[in-house]
């Protein structure tokens, strides 16, 4: 039987945060740090592609793609850290109380049980 998150043990959400969180973190600091050289680079390969073989420019579009992605993403994780500092650190399904659903979708939410509104 697979394991489902609700179900998830403290110290494996911890492992699997540390695992994909951190990588966000630093890329979008790294891509920022590193982002003239890489719009000179994507520039650089794009006339040479357009020159060549009349491909059109992609490479530009790329690097833009990649920060913008880093860049929500942390936003995002960044908002749910807030949000969970502002609960008082409780749990999901304790916070989940009919508001964050949506008004009209889930009336109550509990214990990773939702009922329709």
């Amino acid at each position: 039987m697979e394991e489902s998150a609700w179900s998830e043990s403290r110290g494996r959400k911890v492992a699997r945060r540390l695992k994909t969180i951190p990588p966000i973190l630093i890329g979008l600091l790294l891509v920022t740090a590193l982002l003239p050289v890489l719009l000179i680079g994507a520039l650089v390969v794009d006339i040479v592609r357009a020159v060549t073989q009349r491909k059109p420019w992609m490479a530009l579009r790329l690097v833009a793609f990649l920060w913008i992605y880093l860049a929500s993403d942390s936003v995002g994780l960044v908002a749910f850290a807030a949000m969970w500092l502002l609960a008082g650190f409780r749990h999901r399904e304790e916070r989940l109380g009919g508001w964050a659903a949506g008004p009209g979708i889930y009336s109550s939410c509990g214990s990773g049980r939702c009922s329709a509104a």
